[in-house]
């Protein structure tokens, strides 16, 4: 009986303590998060819409007039990651380019074999 009331209150917390995770990154950590990332000023950014989940909180924001799609992971609301972000288009898109890998007479040729000039 003891052992079953300690795992209830073990699974508990723990249903507790994940679904408020995200939740404890504030706009204005998310703000600084997204100026570091972007290299412009906290003043010059707004929070324009954001979704949570249990570790990560995707946010938009907006900086001169360019919109970006950013995340930043939590744990538990004590530690928050540096803001990744992508730069969207006026549509929405993603404007980040892929390049594709060029195709080489070796093919233990990789993009870093080639940056070091091995190849």
């Amino acid at each position: 009986m003891k052992n079953k009331t300690l795992t209830m209150v073990v699974l508990s917390g723990a249903v507790l303590m994940t679904g408020c995770t995200a939740l404890t990154v504030s706009d204005g950590k998310m703000k600084q998060r997204a100026s570091q990332s972007l290299g412009v000023s906290e003043e010059n950014i707004t929070v324009e819409s954001r979704s949570e989940g249990v570790l990560r909180s995707d946010f938009k924001v907006k900086a001169n007039n360019q919109t970006y799609g950013c995340y930043v992971n939590s744990l538990f609301g004590l530690s928050t990651t540096d803001a990744i972000c992508t730069e969207f288009d006026n549509s929405g898109q993603n404007t980040t380019k892929v390049e594709k890998p060029q195709s080489s007479e070796n093919s233990n040729c990789n993009a870093l074999t080639r940056a070091a000039g091995k190849c």
